[in-house]
């Protein structure tokens, strides 16, 4: 294969490895050429009407590793973003890179045991005066042990290589229970709120959190997290054995189920109870006034002053008192 002068001994080595890569690809890949062609003419149908709606194509590239069996496909548009696809898929929601001037040239390349690194040429713009023209590697995937070209019969269709994005209300799901395990925060009173994917505290002064009946979901991981914070025991960190994303799943399908039912739902991790939340109105200036501590009778009052003096000399937990005072409630109204 004929070198152009000048090239440096990596470019040389991409150079003798793409063209082993394209032999390879001859011998070995002669059954997936419809599904390779059909690929591309989706993509270069995709392009040409605008990448979700931002620009159209300005460089392609494709690359087939043998040692990973995935061909990828690079496209750089005029809206900066170079995307990655891979035969059968569309292009990767979030770009691999993403400058504020036109892609003008791509290149991808396999650097040891790193593959699919792409590098998107950007033309210099007032937008980006520093830009040096080639980036750095914007996104790679691991071989995953994938060491000859026999693995692709492994591989009924082509994958996309790069994983979507961690769902943010999971990323705080998660992060919510470590907090809970390792005691920080008096965690005992957040709760998660699905609709919003947070956790909050729900101070009793501001919510009532009225009973709905719904107990913990049936999920094992649930069952072992409340086993452990039974004891209160701090544990440094979430336990390996946990498969956390069924739970997650299985938190979302109840409130899915309960918010029709119930205004609000939030769900607690040390029980697994589900509460409704209910935030309190004082009716200060005519407002209304939802089942607030001022609309009850004497009696009810004077018991949740009780509680709340048993809090305040530590005879009882804040959780315990919340419960106490929402029983209160319940009985009186």
């Amino acid at each position: 294969m004929a070198l152009l002068p000048g090239k440096s001994l990596l470019a040389r080595q991409e150079c003798l490895h793409a063209g082993r890569a394209l032999l390879w690809a001859k011998e070995e890949v002669q059954d997936r050429a419809a599904q390779l062609a059909a690929a591309a003419a989706e993509m270069a149908r995709l392009v040409a009407k605008g990448i979700d709606g931002r620009g159209c194509l300005a460089a392609v590239r494709m690359r087939l590793d043998s040692e990973t069996t995935v061909p990828l496909i690079y496209s750089g548009g005029v809206d900066g973003a170079v995307r990655a696809w891979s035969p059968g898929n569309g292009p990767m929601t979030a770009p691999v890179l993403q400058r504020p001037c036109p892609v003008v040239s791509l290149d991808a390349a396999r650097l040891a045991r790193v593959v699919g690194t792409a590098l998107g040429r950007h033309a210099i713009t007032n937008a980006d005066p520093d830009d040096a023209s080639v980036g750095q590697a914007a996104r790679s995937a691991p071989t995953s042990g994938l060491s000859h070209v026999g693995d692709m019969k492994k591989f009924p269709q082509f994958k996309n290589p790069f994983p979507p994005p961690p769902d943010p209300a999971y990323e705080r799901f998660i992060a919510g229970l470590e907090v809970y395990l390792r005691g920080l925060d008096t965690p005992e009173r957040w709760r998660w709120h699905p609709p919003t994917g947070k956790w909050h505290t729900y101070p009793i002064s501001n919510w009532i959190l009225e009973d709905v009946g719904l107990g913990p979901t049936k999920s094992p991981v649930e069952y072992k997290f409340q086993q452990l914070m039974s004891g209160w025991e701090l544990v440094p960190q979430m336990p390996a054995s946990f498969n956390l994303p069924p739970l997650f799943e299985e938190v979302t399908q109840a409130y899915q189920k309960l918010k029709t039912q119930t205004a609000n739902p939030v769900w607690s991790a040390r029980t697994g109870e589900w509460r409704n939340a209910v935030e309190r109105l004082s009716g200060v200036g005519g407002g209304p006034v939802r089942r607030g501590e001022n609309t009850l009778p004497q009696a009810a009052r004077d018991r949740i002053a009780r509680v709340r003096d048993a809090e305040r000399q530590g005879l009882i937990s804040r959780d315990g008192a919340d419960k106490l005072i929402v029983d209160i409630v319940d009985e009186y109204t």
